[in-house]
């Protein structure tokens, strides 16, 4: 792993945790994804 690539860990609704690699220039989309999913699943 460089300082540029990282590992996020989130959880599915198995309550799995899946790694989730991205780049700097990746997490804003990571971050926005991540909200669409919570606000989804507290529907």
């Amino acid at each position: 792993q460089t300082e540029k690539n990282k590992t996020r860990y989130t959880n599915d609704n198995s309550y799995k945790q899946i790694p989730i690699i991205y780049s700097k220039e990746q997490e804003m989309l990571y971050q926005i994804t991540n909200n669409i999913i919570i606000q989804i699943s507290n529907t």
